[in-house]
């Protein structure tokens, strides 16, 4: 699941789906790397701006505490295993 700032969540209805598809795990993902203005092939692996060699837009990531606050709030209602793109930044 990828999570946006602003984005408005319902995760009582979100832990319902998830709890029909019984997934083995979920993992929560907010962006980590800028949008590509326009399609092009190399942009699935130049993350730095240094390697980009066209225009694109950042896209703001959730906050941790929103994040962990979420990812907390789905285990409970699912007792799903989550699997979190800010757990592997803190490593």
């Amino acid at each position: 699941m990828m999570f946006l700032p602003g984005q408005s969540c319902d995760l009582e209805s979100l832990a319902k789906i998830l709890l029909e598809i019984q997934p083995d795990e979920v993992q929560l993902n907010t962006p980590t790397r800028p949008y590509p203005k326009e399609w092009h092939y190399s942009s699935r692996g130049g993350h730095s701006k240094e390697l980009r060699q066209y225009e694109s837009t950042p896209l703001r990531p959730i906050s941790h505490e929103q994040a962990a606050a979420w990812e907390e709030r789905l285990k409970e209602l699912t007792g799903l295993r989550m699997i979190s793109v800010y757990e592997r930044k803190k490593v």
